[in-house]
């Protein structure tokens, strides 16, 4: 009984030894597997840019996601972009992304001398691929009459005048009529008043609000709402202007005017020689000053420019409209906003790899995995988040960061990796990730993965994620 049982040890003893000594001809499958899935906090078709709330049209993805109409280099007159229509002038049919009319260039050119002209019931949005060169007109002013938060109120009774719209400046207060028994026999009503301050370019693509009508005569209608992006470079020359001016409502009554509409400018370089408006309209004025009250003026609109590289900013306005001159003037228009984003943070386009490999000699030699994190552009992808937590059965993990046109976070490190990266185009970096397999497992599997930023569009969320297996297959072998 007492050889039986130190037999059976010794051979429990000696299986366990051959199972270790036959570690040393493991085999080592692929270490480089395509991701699984993609990231829950940005979707695929790219419709929406969480965590952003938009209260209109929200941002479309990228230039890349949709098919191109090609370069487009405007024709001498005007050209229009009907976006109740979905056409693109004569390039061909625009596409309704989330309530937004997008035209998508590989690049674009408006010269002097021509107009693109936008109009319809949507926004429009313009992705260009490449550069963009308008030294004619881009106008986006025939907004869609809003009577919603920033539309401004219609008057009550006699004589007195419309609220001018708002959106990025409240809009301006109809002017009272005058009540006189011989000259103007009827009471004066109440005047109409100006419109609310609302929206936010940095959340969603937003147009303007129309003035408050006067009788039956309508308001000035807000200007459009207009979003470019340009993959390379966008310059605006001395004689090229972008617009989405507010409109003066009929000529007939007392109406207010409309306020200024919203241009969201994004490039990863930008240069403004000429002029970008969205000025608010002004108010209706009378020549029958001696009863009437003047039309409130448009409050400003809203223009946000968006690049890490903003060469010129050049003049922007974004005016509020004079009150109508009359026996009692209307208010005018609060001025808008314009805003730069020098960090370019808005909207930017990249496409963002991540790689790995394994190198491994046995379960006494060190184990090492190499991470690759690159970005092809063409655009900069700030506040990208690496993670990679190594399993369990290793331990002694250190790691080291070498880069190509670009800064490491630190140069080295111990344990999982989460870390912060910065990559411009054309970059990539590099983690070299040491560890001891201190514990046997049939299969070790690590996966790494890559985050852009939430305002970082990637042209492809495939090679997002990293996969090395490491299967280790073995018989035991037992001699009796």
């Amino acid at each position: 009984m007492v050889a039986s049982f130190f037999w059976a040890t010794s051979l429990r003893r000696t299986i366990r030894l051959f199972t270790i000594l036959s570690l040393l001809g493991m085999t080592l499958l692929p270490s480089s597997l395509p991701s699984r899935a993609a990231k829950p906090s940005q979707l695929a078709d790219g419709l929406s840019i969480p965590p952003r709330l938009p209260t209109s049209s929200s941002y479309p993805a990228t230039p890349f996601h949709y098919s191109s109409l090609g370069a487009f280099t405007a024709p001498s007159g005007t050209t229009t972009f009907d976006t109740t229509n979905l056409t693109c002038g004569g390039a061909g049919a625009a596409q309704d992304i989330s309530g937004l009319a997008v035209c998508v260039f590989d690049s674009l050119t408006i010269p002097a001398g021509s107009t693109v002209w936008g109009t319809g019931s949507r926004p429009l949005g313009i992705l260009v691929r490449g550069s963009t060169v308008i030294s004619g007109t881009l106008s986006s002013e025939a907004g869609v009459e809003t009577t919603g938060a920033g539309g401004g109120s219609s008057p009550s009774g006699s004589y007195s005048a419309g609220g001018g719209g708002g959106f990025g400046g409240k809009g301006g207060n109809g002017g009272q009529g005058v009540y006189n028994w011989l000259i103007c026999p009827s009471p004066a009503g109440t005047p109409g008043t100006g419109g609310v301050v609302y929206g936010d370019l940095n959340s969603a693509i937003t147009g303007g609000s129309s003035g408050g009508s006067e009788l039956s005569t309508p308001g000035g209608t807000g200007g459009g709402a207009l979003f470019l992006y340009s993959g390379g470079s966008l310059t605006i020359s001395s004689s090229g202007v972008v617009k989405a001016n507010g409109r003066s409502g009929g000529s007939t009554g007392m109406p207010g005017g409309g306020s200024g509409g919203g241009i969201t400018l994004v490039s990863e370089v930008f240069t403004n020689s000429g002029t970008i408006q969205a000025n608010g309209a002004n108010g209706a004025s009378s020549p029958f000053s001696f009863c009437l009250g003047g039309g409130g003026g448009g409050g400003g609109g809203r223009i946000l420019i968006s690049s890490p590289s903003i060469l010129q900013f050049g003049t922007c306005s974004a005016s509020g409209g004079q009150g109508g001159d009359s026996s009692t003037d209307g208010q005018p228009g609060n001025s808008g906003q314009v805003t730069s984003d020098y960090s370019g943070s808005l909207y930017r386009i990249t496409s963002l790899h991540l790689s790995k490999t394994l190198q491994f000699n046995g379960p006494a030699q060190p184990l090492h995995y190499s991470v690759a994190a690159s970005n092809t552009g063409p655009g900069h992808a700030p506040s990208t988040h690496l993670t990679d937590y190594l399993p369990p059965e290793l331990s002694g993990v250190t790691w080291t960061c070498s880069a190509i046109s670009a800064t490491c976070p630190a140069p080295g490190g111990s344990g999982n990796l989460n870390l912060t990266l910065s990559l411009p185009p054309s970059s990539v970096m590099t983690f070299t990730i040491t560890a001891t397999l201190s514990t046997i497992t049939p299969t070790l599997v690590n996966i790494a993965r890559i985050d852009p930023a939430w305002n970082v569009w990637d042209a492809s969320l495939s090679d997002n994620t990293a996969e090395a297996r490491l299967s280790l297959l073995f018989l035991p072998t037992v001699k009796r």
